[in-house]
């Protein structure tokens, strides 16, 4: 559910990000290129350079473990929050008297935390280091539900 929320954001952000100011038709503020030839020439470089950079860096071995921790984060992410949590937490909730409401209430609030640590996680790895932070979400996400076996109260789930 939230998952799903995640991904259309992410492409409508998309149509808002740029690589370079030069992509908006703007000058970055410290050159001094003028020209459409100065444009060009800047272009070819930086599409050069960018090559340059990506053939090199997929080479690496350490881009092919960031690629997986990635993927296998995310997948964990979606086995435990959408597959587990989302088809069993109502009627867990259900089960151990709660009403069908407020079950349904604790539904929404699972998936708001979900969205907003799935926004919040890669800023927070921008701005601490980011093996720590993926290890702390990836914990927080994943322990809290062996705590179901156990919940029997609203505030417990």
């Amino acid at each position: 559910m939230a998952t799903g929320f995640v991904g259309p954001c992410t492409l409508l952000l998309l149509l808002f990000f740029r690589n370079r100011p030069a992509d908006m038709g703007m000058r970055a503020y410290d050159s001094m290129e003028s020209g459409q030839a100065a444009r060009e020439e800047s272009r070819l470089i930086y599409r050069l350079r960018s090559g340059a950079y990506w053939n090199s860096m997929k080479r690496s071995r350490v881009f092919w473990q960031l690629v997986m921790i990635h993927f296998l984060g995310c997948l964990g992410h979606i086995i435990v929050v959408t597959y587990i949590v989302v088809t069993y937490i109502v009627p867990i909730a259900i089960h151990n008297g709660i009403e069908p409401l407020t079950a349904a209430g604790i539904l929404s609030v699972l998936l708001t935390v979900s969205t907003l640590s799935q926004f919040g996680g890669p800023v927070l790895a921008d701005r601490l280091d980011g093996r720590l932070v993926m290890a702390a979400i990836l914990i927080f996400q994943g322990g809290p539900v062996l705590l179901l076996f156990w919940a029997n109260e609203t505030w417990q789930l």
